[in-house]
C-alpha cells in the first residue's frame, strides 16, 4: 500500500527514529505513535496484526525499496546509486550485516557510502556528527526511494471531523438482501467553521449506485458519491456551523434498491472510517436466521468475496447477529458476513 496523504516533514522525523531503531524497530512497541504513518504504508494483511509484524514488514519493505531504487540497466538512470543504497542499508539497519548493530555503529559504517567520509580514514569526523549535519538530506532520500517503488495517497482535504463511534443496524427484505441501514453517528470538529460531514457507508452487493437517503436529528442530506467499489461517501450539513472540538450525533437512514429480483446465498457488511480509535457497534436484524455467521477484518482486501475467519458469531434469542468493536483503527475494515442455506425454489438464488 502507499504512503498516507501526510506531509514529508512528518515522514522524515519518523523516518529519525527508524534510524535510532533500525532493526529493532519490532521489539518496541512503545513507538507506535511514533512510527504511525509509516505503519499505514505495509499491506493490508499485515496492518491486521499485531505491531512487531507490522514494524518488521515496514523495515522489508524499506530495504527493497532501496534496493530497487538503485537498480538500472544504466548508471545514470538509477534513482540512487549502488554505494548509497548500501549506505542507506546499513543507516536503517536493514542491511543483513548490520542488523544487531547499534545506531552509532550504523552510522559510522554508513557514513563511508554516503559520501561523507573516506572509506579507512581514521581521522574523519564521526559518522554521528556526519549525520547529524545531512540528517535531512539522507532521510528525504530514502524517503524518495520508498514513494518511488511504493507510491504515495495523493493529497486532499483533511478530515473535518473526527468519528467517536458508529452504530449500523441493517435490515433484510424477503430476497435475503440488506434491504436499509439506519447509521447513528458521534462526530467532533477538528477544525473552526465545519459546514459539512462526511461519512461512508456501505454499497452491498448487487445494490444500485442510487440510493435514498434520509437524515435524522437536524442534519441536511446533500449528495452521495462512489468513494471505492463497494463503498458510497455520503455528505450531510449540519443544524449549524460546528466550532473546533464541538461534538454532533447525528442519524440517518440509507435504502438501497436492485436491479435483479434474484435471492441472495449470502452477503456482508463492512465498514471503515478516516481516524482511528472509533467505536463501532454492527448489528444484522436478519428476517430468517442464516444458516453461518461470521466476523469481518480486513475485509477490504477481498472485496467482495472476503473468506471465511475463524471467529464464527452466534445469534441472539431473536436471530440477530452483533459485532462491537472499541477501538477500530483507519484503513480497516470490519463487519459481518453470512451465508444462508438452500431452500425450495433457491435454484436461481445468487451472492
Amino acid at each position: 500500500m502507499p504512503l498516507p496523504a501526510v506531509g514529508d516533514a512528518l515522514l522524515v522525523k519518523q523516518l529519525a527514529v527508524v534510524v535510532t531503531a533500525g532493526w529493532q524497530l519490532p521489539r518496541n512497541p512503545n513507538l507506535h505513535d511514533e512510527v504511525a504513518y509509516l505503519l499505514e504504508a505495509v499491506p493490508l494483511f499485515s496492518r491486521a496484526g499485531a505491531y512487531t509484524r507490522r514494524a518488521h514488514d515496514f523495515l522489508v519493505m524499506l530495504d527493497e525499496a532501496l534496493l530497487a531504487a538503485a537498480e538500472s540497466g544504466q548508471a545514470d538512470e538509477a534513482f540512487i546509486t549502488e554505494e548509497q543504497a548500501t549506505g542507506l542499508r546499513i543507516l536503517f539497519g536493514t542491511h543483513p550485516a548490520y542488523r544487531s548493530s547499534t545506531a552509532r555503529v550504523r552510522r559510522d559504517s554508513a557514513a563511508e557510502y554516503l559520501g561523507t567520509a573516506r572509506r579507512g580514514d581514521r581521522a574523519r569526523v564521526s559518522g554521528e556528527t556526519l549525520y547529524k549535519r545531512r540528517q535531512r538530506e539522507l532521510l528525504q532520500m530514502a524517503l524518495d526511494c520508498f514513494r518511488l517503488v511504493h507510491g504515495q495517497d495523493p493529497p486532499g482535504l483533511p478530515a473535518q471531523t473526527e468519528i467517536e463511534s458508529v452504530m449500523a443496524i441493517i435490515n433484510f427484505d424477503e430476497l435475503r438482501r440488506i434491504s436499509n441501514v439506519f447509521y447513528d453517528y458521534r462526530v467532533r470538529a477538528r477544525f473552526h467553521a465545519v459546514d459539512k460531514v462526511y461519512v461512508r457507508t456501505e454499497l452491498p452487493a448487487g445494490a444500485a449506485r442510487e440510493v435514498d437517503v434520509t437524515g435524522f436529528t437536524g442534519v441536511e442530506f446533500r449528495h452521495t458519491r462512489l468513494w471505492i467499489p463497494g463503498h458510497l461517501s455520503v455528505s450531510f450539513k449540519p443544524p449549524h456551523v460546528l466550532t473546533v472540538g464541538e461534538k454532533l450525533e447525528f442519524g440517518f437512514r440509507i435504502r438501497y434498491s436492485y436491479p435483479a429480483e434474484l435471492r441472495h446465498w449470502a452477503g456482508h457488511f463492512m465498514h471503515w472510517e478516516h481516524n482511528d480509535y472509533y467505536r463501532l457497534r454492527v448489528h444484522c436484524h436478519f428476517r430468517e436466521p442464516p444458516q453461518e455467521c461470521w466476523q469481518l477484518i480486513d475485509s477490504l482486501l477481498y472485496y467482495p468475496s472476503p473468506p471465511k475467519p475463524e471467529r464464527m458469531l452466534e445469534l441472539d434469542a431473536r436471530g440477530h447477529a452483533h459485532v462491537v468493536v472499541q477501538a477500530a483503527v483507519q484503513r480497516m475494515a470490519y463487519g459481518i458476513a453470512w451465508q444462508w442455506g438452500e431452500r425450495d425454489g433457491d435454484a436461481d438464488a445468487q451472492l
